[in-house]
């Protein structure tokens, strides 16, 4: 799943979840950890103590003032709807 802001979500992650922190304050994986895990495709499981509730929304469309405005179709979950129901337009 891709996320827009996968910084601020990972750091509100660590930040927010007491069995990473030493300190109230202070993270066991700091922002340069986790941005040098990114850079070199590193791939780590972080444990959390509480559970975060994670909300998936897909658009491939949205209402326009002149009609239906597409978004690009990057999963291909969009492209059958849209030929069935507006090839004729």
């Amino acid at each position: 799943v891709r996320v827009q802001d996968w910084q601020k979500l990972a750091f509100f992650m660590v930040r927010n979840d007491s069995i990473n922190s030493r300190q109230p304050d202070s993270l066991h994986y700091n922002s340069d950890s986790i941005t040098s895990w990114i850079a070199q495709k590193q791939k780590h499981t972080i444990s959390l103590k509480k559970q975060i509730p994670v909300f998936i929304l897909y658009f491939g469309c949205e209402g326009a003032s002149n009609g239906v405005k597409f978004f690009e179709d990057i999963y291909g979950e969009d492209k059958v709807l849209r030929e069935k129901y507006f090839a004729h337009k």
